[in-house]
């Protein structure tokens, strides 16, 4: 049996170290994003994914098919992935669909020279040509319909030829999505002149969709797209920059349209832009003075209460007004910052390049999307979504308006899940093993124990404890394991917890090179905790402070009373214990912080990658929260806060070992060895004990026993019987035969939460194997007392 075990950790561990992932990614012919060249794939979407495959080390291969082919295939298992393609709720029936999009695709009307199309009118009674089976082509020929406006349409096999016929005069416009006509120009210089309607059409942003079997892929990529989009030299922007260079696309063609707003950002810049014609054209507005005001409060009073922060700028990007909730956001006030620069003031060394780039984007007419890090007045670093866009009046930037969205708790719960999922993973390991790990230690504990009372003080007996302190320290390792688990559910008592950092400090730090600074605050409150986790989460950290200073040094710890006023997502309104673990050491990189409490990851070359794994585990098992600060070579802070209690510590009274009363005793167990011990621990007391080994002999014996008139005094069950009940559904039908039965609840892992809750489970009280005979007789003489 422990060779099973063993293997099966060896197995599983090899499997997570081995595990690689592939993907088929589904491509149609869509030149610049994605198509086939010289038998190899090709486009910027083909970029971008096999830039994603190789950052996450996935196994990546190009699968070519016409477009309303590939959803069959992805249906039939045949790819996992399409792109790109625009949101569809049809199709998100069998596809799931990522969040970040990877462009923004429309659709413009290109003409000759000599032509000059103005509006869609002046198309009545020409013809237009479009490509074969375009959707967005579909829906231009219905709007035109509907607006009765009569245009003939001449299908061709590629947007090539539609540029050709319209270059040539065979046809008076061409419908050509802007990436295919940006790359057509680029790529084919022999084309003459073209113009371009003003405006555009059918704005969709572009997804990548999954195969539902690779959902878990979405999330990755999400993140991904996000980190790429801000790199500027990464490979997302350098081929952006490959298949669509803004530079040479502008000077092809002789002018572009202004693009269509989202309908929020629209409604935003309308209230921007009129309080900027406000401030520097009053002198030129002729309308009644009634009609000004009402408009100027209508509008100012929308800029106050939309809830994104918005500044608008001049030429300078020096601020001339702001809403409120740019002040909620970074604190400054209109007087304080009214024309100054605002890149110089919420920005770091390491923003600075960012802002500017935005800055500049937008003084030359660019619309800006971005994701970024923004200084507030404090001194705090929150994560924005930012929106920059001219203000053009006649031609000319006058200003910009600049719109902060704070995602800053978005991210901090997105990468939450990320770690709570790495940890759950580990939980399915440690729960499969953790139940019959136990039962074969509660044997060999018990049967060291029952030999240690049958001999006297010689040799045999000092093997045995050696014996026993190795089987306990066995039994430690797989606590460590149960806190991933969903079975690891704390076992509390109230204690001090200034008491237990002490016991830590003499453990971990005596006898170092480290020196311990400890602070403990006034008035701090108990702890409801479980002592053997706490323990080990205190551990953990005052190891990883140590090994953070090999050459010797200081570490800080600190304990205070802690008072949250108010709910956030990061800790809930209430009373806590902080401790706080500081040292002095190297650090940890910015890229590495945010994966320090997934399990195995480690920058050590010596360390496991579980130890703060561990303590994020139990942290959160007990209510509570842990942060992590640091940057390079400004050390490592660690805060952890634990709800308080108003409980006093209880009494160390100890109960008598055995009861003075005789007592019958049912044992519910399918292991042979632990009924067995079971026995021989209690062989010497005035204790009869019955033994089950399924939950249909337990119930047929307390039934046999109740009817002769001598009834069970305790009852023992396993919560966790392979093939059977279990434990609770057992005591469930014992309580319908007797409902003052005193049922205590044994397991060396359960997936319930009994042991934390034994009262609502109508258990008396829980013995965690594995146990000694001290464990079993204090409990019995505790349960025979009560019952007394």
């Amino acid at each position: 049996m422990k060779r099973l075990v063993w293997l099966a950790l060896w197995l599983a561990a090899a499997a997570l170290s081995a595990h690689n992932i592939s993907l088929r990614l589904g491509i149609y012919d869509n030149p610049p994003l994605t198509f086939f060249q010289d038998k190899a794939a090709a486009g910027f979407v083909v970029d971008v994914i096999s830039d994603f495959a190789r950052r996450k080390q996935i196994d990546l291969k190009f699968v070519q098919a016409p477009f309303h082919e590939l959803f069959e295939k992805l249906k039939r298992g045949e790819i996992d992935i399409i792109a790109p393609i625009a949101f569809n709720e049809e199709r998100s029936k069998f596809l799931r669909y990522n969040s970040e999009s990877i462009l923004m695709d429309w659709s413009n009307i290109i003409m000759g020279e000599a032509a000059n199309f103005k509006l869609l009118n002046d198309l009545d009674g020409e013809e237009v040509g479009i490509v074969k089976s375009d959707y967005y082509a579909k829906l231009l020929e219905k709007d035109l319909q509907l607006q009765s406006i009569h245009c003939r349409f001449r299908a061709y096999d590629d947007f090539i030829q539609v540029v050709n016929a319209v270059a040539t005069n065979k046809i008076a416009a061409g419908f050509i999505g802007r990436f295919s006509l940006s790359y057509i120009l680029k790529s084919h210089r022999e084309i003459p002149r073209i113009k371009m309607m003003p405006g555009s059409f059918y704005h969709e942003p572009l997804f990548f969709g999954f195969n539902p079997q690779k959902a878990y892929l979405v999330p990755m990529m999400d993140a991904y797209l996000r980190e790429a989009k801000r790199d500027k030299k990464g490979g997302l922007n350098q081929s952006y920059e490959r298949w669509f260079g803004q530079t040479y696309y502008q000077k092809r063609l002789i002018f572009l349209s202004e693009n269509y707003l989202w309908i929020v950002l629209a409604v935003l810049l309308t209230i921007a832009v009129f309080i900027f014609f406000n401030a520097l054209l009053h002198s030129k507005v002729r309308k009644s003075i009634q009609e000004i005001n009402r408009q100027k409060s209508y509008f100012e009073n929308l800029f106050k209460i939309i809830p994104a922060g918005i500044v608008i700028l001049d030429e300078q990007n020096r601020v001339l007004d702001m809403n409120q909730e740019f002040h909620s956001q970074f604190g400054f006030s209109l007087d304080e910052i009214r024309g100054r620069e605002l890149v110089s003031l919420i920005n770091t060394e390491n923003t600075m390049k960012q802002a500017l780039s935005i800055s500049h984007q937008a003084r030359n007419g660019e619309r800006v999307y971005a994701d970024g890090k923004r200084k507030t007045k404090s001194g705090q670093m929150l994560d924005f979504h930012i929106i920059a866009s001219p203000i053009v009046v006649a031609g000319k930037v006058l200003g910009i308006i600049v719109i902060y969205l704070d995602v800053t708790e978005k991210k901090r719960m997105e990468e939450e899940i990320i770690k709570s999922k790495n940890i759950e993973s580990v939980g399915v390991l440690a729960g499969g093993i953790a139940h019959d790990f136990n039962n074969m230690l509660t044997g060999i504990l018990g049967n060291i124990s029952v030999a240690k009372g049958m001999i006297g003080a010689d040799q045999a007996r000092s093997i045995l404890e050696k014996a026993e302190k190795a089987a306990l320290k066995a039994s430690g390792l797989t606590q460590q394991l149960l806190t991933f688990s969903k079975g690891g559910f704390p076992v509390k008592t109230v204690v001090y917890l200034p008491d237990l950092v002490r016991d830590s400090l003499d453990l971990v730090i005596s006898g170092s090179n480290v020196r311990a600074e400890l602070e403990i605050g006034a008035d701090i409150p108990n702890c409801e905790i479980d002592v053997t986790q706490i323990v080990q989460m205190i551990n953990n950290l005052l190891i990883n402070a140590r090994e953070a200073m090999p050459a010797g040094g200081v570490v800080e710890i600190g304990l205070h009373d802690h008072r949250q006023q108010t709910n956030d997502n990061f800790l809930s309104k209430g009373h806590y214990v902080s401790l706080t673990v500081k040292d002095h050491g190297p650090g940890i990189a910015a890229g590495d912080l945010q994966r320090i409490f997934i399990p195995y990851f480690t920058t050590k070359k010596t360390g496991s990658g579980l130890g703060l794994a561990i303590a994020y585990s139990i942290v959160n098992k007990h209510n509570g929260r842990i942060t992590v600060h640091s940057s390079k070579g400004q050390g490592v802070t660690f805060t952890v806060y634990l709800p308080a209690s108003n409980k006093r510590v209880a009494g160390s009274s100890r109960l008598e070992a055995i009861a003075v009363r005789q007592a019958r005793i049912l044992l519910m167990d399918d292991e042979e060895i632990i009924r067995d011990v079971f026995v021989d621990m209690l062989r010497d007391t005035p204790y009869r004990i019955d033994l089950a080994g399924s939950s249909m002999e337990a119930l047929e014996k307390f039934q046999a026993a109740r009817l002769a008139g001598a009834p069970y005094d305790l009852v023992f069950l396993d919560m966790t019987v392979p093939g059977d009940i279990g434990g609770i559904k057992t005591l469930e039908k014992i309580r319908v035969i007797d409902p003052q039965a005193i049922a205590i609840a044994t397991s060396g892992y359960s997936a319930s939460d009994v042991f934390s809750r034994h009262d609502r489970s109508n258990f008396h009280d829980f013995l965690p194997k594995p146990f000694q005979s001290e464990d079993l007789l204090r409990i019995i003489a505790k349960n025979l007392k009560t019952d007394s």
